[in-house]
């Protein structure tokens, strides 16, 4: 787990070149998928608003797969899956492109992640921090 924190922490925002992350219309949830590991990761771009709530799960073969979120114009994630498991649900305290990055240490492995951005508050969601 150290090791995927560690590589999160030394992404640069401004490097990552991510694919866009589109919720069909009318539609509140999708799920992407993709293969990290071996140096490789998957970057991605979705469009969320201020007071929104994001949910994440991640399905993977085993803990060395994680995800980590980076809010708008940040540098830094604000969470980092590895560290407390594979799914995450905040309301989001800014509008903006939200940076999900999905990184594994070891051997390349397959992933799929549901996302979902509801207008509706969570009961005991938490705010994303900025």
């Amino acid at each position: 787990m150290l090791r995927l924190a560690l590589a999160f922490a030394l992404l640069p925002f401004a490097a990552l070149a991510q694919d866009r992350i589109a919720l069909p219309d009318g539609a509140t949830t999708t799920q992407v998928a993709g293969q990290a590991g071996d140096g490789a990761e998957m970057r991605y771009l979705l469009n969320a608003q201020e007071g929104q709530t994001l949910s994440l799960t991640l399905d993977a073969p085993d803990q060395s797969t994680a995800f980590a979120i980076f809010p708008p114009g940040e540098q830094a994630a604000s969470f980092i899956g590895g560290r407390v498991g594979t799914a995450f649900s905040a309301v989001l305290p800014k509008s903006g492109d939200y940076a999900i990055v999905v990184t594994r240490s070891g051997s390349a492995a397959d992933f799929a992640l549901d996302v979902a951005v509801t207008n509706e508050m969570a009961t005991g969601a938490p705010v994303l921090p900025q």
